[in-house]
């Protein structure tokens, strides 16, 4: 018989909590030049040298230190990227060198994990020929590859090499692969452009197709920076000259909209796809004084938010927010004032309402959210990191979907995350709570048989097109497993559990809750698990 829960009792589950004080972090393993994106679940994904970990929420690692394959010795992470399928892809480089400055051969590998840890695509898909070489002090480890997802469970890998062998430039090249990770376009990819003298960046527009920013050398043998992108068919958009952005430019992003925005000294440039201005065209400025913009990613209304320094203040921070009409939103806003000089400024995360950025100084890494009215909402105290003498200068922060942030950095070639809370508290601690005799119309939940043995079926309504989680969680708020990660439409789905967690370990006999979430609606059932 079938049971509808509408959850009988006050029931708080306590997660483990990340670390309290600024002074300890999570160490997730060894390693350098990290790369972290998202888990969808309010975790993240982290990518180091030949090795990919997950942590939950929580902080808890879901699968830890995950090698990477391939026939060479070498392999460093170059991307990750979130499909849209909840699972992490990424993309390698796998090489063979004799010694520092000697060339050898070298490949690019793409490899999809899904959340629990299992490696999707075999041994990784190889998306390079086979003549592909590289030189050790080139690029990453002479090879260099970007990531991003497609929209049906692939992605698309975009990488330069040397297979033509000509001196000190590369040449640009773009694969897409399907979810079951075979390749769709030219088996030696598409080519891109020549004379690549680096490869600045790849971003996916809001139905999944590629965009590309790299410096090439002109007929002049001036480096130049370029835009591309590729259509459905997989063809580029200009198949002659592709367009040339203002100055060197940094912080290519695109935003919900379909604006690409960059920046260049102390402005901020606005483009639509066609790479059409829709800012002037010469850009924003965000300050008269500034020596150079240090990190800017867009809000989500269409304009953007810049950290700068001036030229005669190195222990200043300052902010500015350009509206999407290209209007100023502050006057002049201080963000931060150290007692030492500002290392370099990152990570900035935002929304409608406010943004977050993380700055080093000498000793620590600090963070801050800013409303649209310029006010500082978190202490000035808000340490994430405390390390004397830091030698190390790479963090990266990705947005934990309640209002905080994770900080991943590399500290003494080893992997440290940390998280900071809505409120600006380090190591905030995250419940579930199940309301009392209260029906949750949104999205009816059910299981059956309740309790079971071996198995039961998870059965709900989706009331509206939604990224759907439905997860299982223990009593102490520890995940078990992840059932689905993925788009769905509207209607009924039945999803089986047969009480086994990620690895396929059958767990123990007691109580277990299925949470299902969708957009900003959930639920949450109790199950019984005899044995």
């Amino acid at each position: 018989m079938k049971t509808i829960f509408t959850l009988y009792m006050m029931v708080t589950i306590a997660f483990a909590q990340w670390p309290t004080s600024p002074d300890s972090a999570i160490h997730v393993g060894f390693g350098r030049q990290k790369q972290v994106v998202e888990d969808g679940q309010g975790g993240v994904y982290i990518g180091s040298g030949s090795y990919c970990t997950r942590l939950n929420h929580e902080g808890e690692k879901v699968f830890d230190q995950l090698p990477l394959d391939g026939d060479y010795p070498q392999k460093s992470v170059n991307s990750v990227a979130l499909s849209t399928d909840g699972s992490l892809i990424v993309s390698y480089s796998n090489i063979i060198f004799i010694g520092s400055n000697e060339t050898g051969e070298a490949h690019i590998l793409v490899q999809k994990i899904s959340p629990n840890g299992v490696k999707l695509w075999g041994e990784g898909v190889v998306v390079t020929p086979d003549n592909t070489t590289g030189t050790y002090d080139q690029g990453v480890h002479g090879v260099s590859s970007k990531v991003i997802a497609d929209d049906s469970g692939g992605a698309y890998v975009a990488w330069t090499d040397w297979r033509n062998d000509l001196p000190g430039v590369s040449e640009l090249y773009i694969q897409r692969l399907n979810a079951s990770g075979e390749i769709m376009l030219d088996s030696l990819g598409v080519f891109i452009d020549d004379r690549i003298k680096a490869f600045r960046e790849l971003v996916g527009t809001s139905n999944h197709l590629p965009v590309l920013f790299y410096a090439r050398l002109n007929t002049s043998f001036v480096t130049k920076v370029y835009f591309q992108r590729l259509t459905s068919t997989g063809e580029l958009h200009w198949d002659d000259q592709a367009p040339q952005i203002i100055g060197g430019g940094y912080g290519f992003s695109i935003d919900a909209f379909d604006n690409i925005f960059f920046a260049h000294d102390d402005r901020i440039f606005k483009h639509d796809l066609d790479f059409q201005p829709i800012w002037p065209d010469t850009g924003v400025v965000i300050s008269d004084s500034s020596e150079f913009i240090w990190g800017m990613i867009p809000d989500e209304n269409g304009g953007a938010i810049g950290q700068y320094q001036k030229d005669t203040e190195s222990n200043r921070v300052y902010s500015q927010w350009v509206e999407s009409d290209g209007s100023l939103k502050f006057d002049e806003h201080v963000l931060y004032v150290s007692n030492s000089e500002i290392e370099y400024i990152t990570s900035n995360i935002s929304d409608s309402e406010s943004f977050i950025v993380t700055y080093q100084d000498w000793d620590n890494y600090r963070t801050q959210r800013i409303d649209s009215e310029g006010n500082s909402l978190w202490t000035d105290d808000n340490l994430l990191f405390n390390y004397t003498h830091y030698t190390s200068h790479w963090q990266q922060s990705i947005s934990d979907t309640e209002g905080g942030i994770i900080c991943v950095l590399d500290y003494n070639y080893a992997i440290y995350a940390t998280q900071m809370g809505p409120a600006g508290n380090v190591g905030s601690i995250t419940s579930i709570v199940e309301p009392k005799h209260i029906p949750l119309t949104h999205i009816p939940i059910s299981a059956y048989p309740n309790p079971f043995n071996p198995s039961t079926t998870i059965e709900y309504e989706l009331p509206e097109h939604s990224v759907v989680s439905l997860v299982i969680f223990d009593v102490a708020g520890r995940e078990v497993t992840t059932l689905v990660y993925s788009q769905q439409t509207p209607g009924s789905y039945k999803v089986g559990w047969n009480g086994t967690n990620t690895v396929g370990q059958q767990v123990a006999g007691g109580i277990y809750f299925a949470r299902l979430k969708a957009e900003e609606f959930s639920n949450t059932a109790k199950l019984v698990y005899l044995k």
